[in-house]
């Protein structure tokens, strides 16, 4: 039971130092700040970006080609561009 009591006693302690952290309140606050930002862009992407056929369809119709776009995969292309990479690190 003491070994608890002195846990407890050093989180309480662990705690109270990291909620009194500047740095740490200043990220917090910062993360909080932009939750609304990510909402409405999660929103956008779901609404230009819904796969459905008649919907995509409705969506060129309205808003022109440029406008709609699926997300593309960018990770194939980083792979490409990964041994020209290496190449000039080594030379």
């Amino acid at each position: 039971m003491k070994l608890w009591m002195d846990l407890r006693d050093r989180l309480t302690g662990l705690d109270l130092w990291l909620e009194q952290s500047t740095l740490l309140l200043a990220v917090r606050r910062g993360f909080t700040l932009i939750i609304p930002f990510l909402l409405i862009g999660s929103f956008a992407l779901i609404v230009t970006s819904l796969p459905v056929p008649a919907y995509q369809r409705l969506m060129i119709t309205v808003f022109g080609l440029q406008a709609v776009r699926r997300p593309e995969p960018h990770a194939p292309a980083a792979y490409a561009l990964l041994p020209r990479w290496r190449r000039r690190r080594l030379q």
